[in-house]
């Protein structure tokens, strides 16, 4: 996996409050929520942003509270982060950023049951370039891969390194892709903020930020009202914030009157779009110009929904992109092939499936629901979002409090997706030492060795997702060295 990937992912951890990991599609906190774990739970388990909003606003009411920035901060970074999550099982641009995760762990898995089968010993942490270890068909595949990722990740994800600095650092000789010219920036120096205008590039993680930070401030609406909201949504202004501000600023920037609904539509318009076209069409960020363009020459934004509808579509025609419903029809076609062929396969091998293909055929099911719904409307993020039923994340973790995993979803397919992912991270980060199993602080059977290296199935927990899962990975008594 690319390195600067990592470093760029961490960099946006280390601004916000929580993170959804773009690779095993698992939510991280990192805070000292006001609310209790109650109420924290509570919100990770409602399926709607209405319920959501309605559930805060009674705990709001019911909670005597210091630091009410804070506190908005604590329930707006669920909100944000479930939006994310809904964005990667429900757009293509999360669809593809999803793709790559599941080539890149099933290319780690192949890799390692070779190393084990050869009884080629490894030390832990992997270095990133183990894959050299394997057979030259192995190497050249994960090269391969790394070529195309890369690829795809400065063209349509990032595109400067310095993706935390305040926007005065990011010179323009890092833009390689389009930007937006002269957004506005609020700097606090001291009593005296300062006001200045500067250019800021365009990337899809702006349009995924976006997304987010307008779902938060639809849902703080209907909790705080329009004046306090707004003030909410403040303090992305600041210019080490650009990443989460300048798409929103974009928008504002080109005409009178462009609501949070017309916003949602078209970003959630331009992560939806055809997938395997190397086109200007199948760029999100390509999308964005068009529409900002199309935007910037209207007197007056639309304002109904049927009216955004009606422009949306406009949109699609003047730019002669294959239609919403077209692009619904294939990711769905695509989905029902995908699980065909994996149905297939198990049948022919007669086996079940793998922790991989399991959490593949749940995803899929998931990703052609959203676009049934895109389907039935092509404004369904800025619209029925809001008040429909939707799947909850896989889990969150609060890296505030290291015992603290609520795992949400608790399917077959997601525990082993969960137990997968999380030790292969673990085998790049760790050394023998210090790899644990995720569940040790809330699983009743409490075994010492429990998920050491190396491995042993404990007769007492014979049905462990996490145990199942390194077996899978890594043989038993396989010699394994610091």
């Amino acid at each position: 996996m690319e390195k600067s990937f990592e470093r760029r992912e961490l960099a946006l951890w280390k601004k916000a409050a929580g993170k959804l990991n773009f690779m095993s599609g698992i939510i991280s906190l990192y805070m000292k929520p006001e609310l209790s774990q109650r109420a924290l739970k509570q919100i990770a388990r409602l399926h709607s942003s209405q319920d959501i909003a309605l559930f805060l606003q009674n705990e709001l009411s019911n909670i005597d509270v210091k630091d009410r920035q804070h506190f908005l901060v604590s329930i707006a970074t669920p909100i944000h982060e479930r939006k994310h999550w809904h964005d990667y099982i429900g757009t293509t641009l999360g669809f593809e950023l999803f793709w790559s995760s599941v080539e890149y762990y099933s290319r780690i898995i192949m890799i390692l049951r070779h190393l084990s089968t050869e009884s080629i010993e490894i030390s832990l942490p992997l270095k990133k370039t183990f894959y050299h270890m394997a057979s030259d068909q192995h190497a050249l595949e994960f090269s391969h891969y790394n070529s195309l990722y890369k690829k795809f990740i400065k063209q349509k994800v990032f595109q400067v390194e310095n993706i935390d600095s305040d926007i005065r650092e990011v010179t323009k000789k890092a833009f390689s892709l389009p930007y937006l010219k002269d957004m506005p920036f609020v700097s606090s120096n001291g009593k005296n903020p300062e006001y200045f205008f500067s250019d800021v590039p365009l990337t899809g993680i702006s349009l995924l930020e976006a997304s987010a930070v307008l779902t938060e401030f639809f849902s703080l609406y209907d909790i705080l009202g329009e004046s306090e909201s707004h003030s909410y949504l403040n303090r992305y202004q600041k210019p080490d914030l650009w990443i989460y501000n300048s798409v929103i600023n974009g928008l504002k920037n080109a005409t009178k009157n462009v609501s949070i609904e017309l916003m949602l539509a078209i970003i959630s318009n331009c992560l939806m779009y055809p997938i395997n076209r190397s086109t200007k069409e199948s760029n999100p960020i390509e999308r964005f110009k068009a529409f900002l363009d199309s935007l910037s020459e209207l007197k007056a934004a639309p304002t109904s929904l049927q009216d955004i509808k009606q422009w949306i579509i406009s949109v699609f025609e003047s730019n002669n992109w294959a239609m919403p419903v077209e692009i619904a029809k294939q990711h769905i076609l695509f989905s029902k092939s995908k699980i065909d062929e994996i149905n297939h396969t198990l049948i022919e091998e007669n086996r079940e499936a793998d922790s991989l293909e399991s959490y593949l055929i749940y995803y899929l099911n998931h990703h052609i629901k959203f676009f049934e719904y895109y389907k039935a409307n092509p404004i369904f993020w800025a619209a029925d979002y809001f008040y429909k039923a939707l799947p909850s994340p896989l889990a969150l973790e609060n890296h505030y409090d290291l015992n603290s995993i609520i795992i949400l979803d608790k399917t077959d397919a997601s525990l082993g997706w969960y137990s997968i992912t999380n030790a292969i991270d673990q085998l790049f980060e760790l050394n023998k030492t210090n790899f644990t199993c995720p569940f040790k602080n809330i699983c009743s059977i409490k075994i010492e060795t429990c998920g050491k290296l190396p491995l042993s199935m404990p007769p007492q927990h014979p049905e462990c997702y996490w145990l199942v899962a390194m077996c899978d990975l890594l043989a038993p008594n396989w010699k394994i060295s610091d």
